[in-house]
């Protein structure tokens, strides 16, 4: 599938909308919106593709492919320690901008 299904589908295979995970990232719902129909460049070190890698638990240099396999897939994932880690930084930055917007 193409990089930019591959994104949506994980997305929607964790339950989220686009509103939801661009509250949980900061990120404009606009953004995922163009990512996923193809209507941005991907670069692997955005904020968007690094926090959405974090939370489903891959490593962002997948969206260096055009076409994202099983094999790719399976080679990208990460272990469950290194993905639990990165989730709780997200998880960590998102309270935080919280806390902020409410002060």
């Amino acid at each position: 599938m193409k990089k930019n299904e591959f994104l949506k589908k994980i997305r929607i295979d964790n339950g989220l909308s686009r509103s939801k995970i661009a509250k949980i990232l900061d990120v404009s719902p606009v953004t995922i919106e163009r990512y996923e129909n193809n209507k941005t460049d991907f670069n692997a070190s955005t904020k968007y593709i690094q926090g959405i890698c974090a939370l489903y638990g891959y490593n962002p240099e997948i969206f260096n492919y055009e076409e994202i396999d099983d094999n790719l897939i399976k080679k990208y994932k990460l272990s469950k320690k290194e993905a639990e880690s990165k989730k709780e930084k997200i998880e960590r930055n998102t309270l935080l901008y919280e806390i902020k917007r409410i002060s």
